[in-house]
């Protein structure tokens, strides 16, 4: 088996749109598919911008790594009828069971990051009688996407942590250190990486909220201009504070039904049920402390 990959641009005729074709076997429709599922239900293009350069590198929910880059221009910069440069986009699909072909998936992402992608697209215009459409060259493509995984363990560090997860500013010097850091995770974990989670994250379309809640491993953006950790939530300070919360709640209520009461056995009984009350109380808060 093989990775799957997919170049979408558009010929430079006003009659023309932007769609996939495949290098290789591969149907455009599953190209879409992927796309419009995206990670986790949300599209891949909510995440990223189709039309500036991005990343998108994540275990999909049929065990597959999905590889998305965006905003690529070919080395010979082509435009289209109104002078406006034509872009790349470019998908990877491989099963997570394969190893050779997420190996070059990993490979072609580091060197998406370094920059070195553009000029190794295998891409030609105006290929139609009236020099219209574009054509992928099915055969030089494989052979850069072997040549890139074998250079891969060239390029790694040796420290990578798979549980830390850090956002940074959108710059070249960034871009070159993610590469080593995503070089060295796949030596060191392969495949099964972060199985489930958004491995890396170049976006100008999301918000540091937004980001918060998806927690890629590494995330580049425009958002901030330096590096900081993108903390787990924190479950157990959530339900002490909705316990403590609530508990508030009952002893308010218990307090103003104590003041209506004047039978010396119903008073007792509601003393107790806050007794009980400041017992859970107790409990939570212990708990909490011990996470």
């Amino acid at each position: 088996m093989t990775a799957t990959w997919f170049f979408k641009s558009r010929g430079p005729h006003a009659n023309e749109d932007y769609t996939w074709h495949a290098a290789g076997a591969g149907d455009r429709a599953s190209a879409d598919e992927i796309i419009e599922r995206g990670y986790r239900e949300r599209p891949c293009f909510a995440l990223v911008d189709d039309e500036r350069p991005g990343m998108l590198l994540f275990h999909d929910q049929r065990h597959r790594l999905v590889l998305l880059v965006t905003g690529l221009i070919p080395a010979d910069r082509p435009v289209d009828y109104r002078q406006r440069p034509i872009r790349v986009s470019l998908l990877g699909i491989a099963s997570r069971e394969d190893e050779p072909a997420c190996r070059g998936l990993v490979a072609v992402a580091v060197q998406a990051l370094r920059d070195e992608v553009n000029a190794n697209l295998p891409i030609r215009y105006g290929t139609g009688a009236a020099g219209e459409g574009f054509e992928v060259d099915a055969t030089a493509w494989p052979e850069l996407v072997a040549s890139a995984a074998e250079h891969l363990s060239a390029r790694a560090e040796t420290s990578a942590d798979p549980e830390k997860s850090y956002i940074g500013p959108d710059t070249e010097e960034y871009r070159l250190k993610i590469a080593e850091k995503l070089a060295a995770l796949y030596l060191r974990t392969g495949p099964q990486m972060l199985d489930g989670r958004i491995v890396v994250l170049r976006t100008d379309v999301l918000d540091k909220t937004e980001i918060g809640h998806l927690r890629p491993w590494r995330t580049l953006s425009s958002i901030t201009d330096r590096q900081y950790a993108l903390n787990p939530p924190q479950p157990g300070l959530f339900g002490l504070t909705g316990a403590v919360t609530g508990a508030a709640k009952v002893v308010k209520t218990t307090v103003e039904v104590v003041e209506s009461i004047r039978r010396p056995r119903l008073l007792l009984g509601l003393f107790g049920a806050l007794v009980l009350i400041g017992g859970a109380i107790a409990v939570v808060v212990a708990i909490a402390n011990g996470q």
